[in-house]
């Protein structure tokens, strides 16, 4: 899966300019964790298969319960919060398909809770959105800036420096 759909960063460390005609609208809470990507594919067996990449590549089955249909090459951004616990900020691959590049985050964002509110059961992992999240239980980093753009990076502040 990581040769055939290659996983980049999806935000970078930067600044940004308040008077800037193209300021990003969004603004997303990022929470301390270990950030990865939770990888929903097929073992040689036909089997479903949830994997969790984090950023050193160290990859860990996921045992979950969510719709088969999700697992053929389908690659979440997400920061694991706890042994069964995620927050899920954004999709790359939806089956397959680069929606990365072409849609903007908001759209992604829907897509990503409209799938998981659908299809995902928190039985054995629970996988949350970053504002289902309350502050004071999990400590905050930063935040994340979006723009409209599709496959603009999103920038990322720290709370701090």
């Amino acid at each position: 899966m990581k040769r055939l759909y290659p996983l980049k960063p999806q935000t970078k460390k930067g600044n940004l300019n308040p008077n800037a005609e193209d300021r990003p609208l969004l603004k997303v809470p990022q929470y301390e964790g270990n950030p990865g990507w939770l990888l929903l594919t097929h073992s040689d067996d036909g089997e479903p298969l949830a994997l969790f990449a984090d950023r050193h590549e160290n990859v860990t089955a996921i045992h979950m319960v969510l719709d088969e249909r999700l697992f053929s090459d389908t690659a979440l951004r997400v920061v694991r919060i706890g042994p069964s616990r995620f927050i899920v900020y954004d999709i790359r691959y939806l089956n397959g398909t680069n929606v990365f590049d072409k849609y903007n985050y908001e759209t992604r964002k829907n897509l990503v809770t409209e799938l998981l509110d659908e299809f995902h059961q928190r039985d054995l992992v629970a996988m949350e959105f970053p504002e289902d999240v309350p502050e004071w239980v999990y400590p905050l980093r930063g935040y994340e800036y979006y723009d409209e753009k599709p496959g603009s990076l999103g920038v990322f502040l720290p709370v701090k420096e």
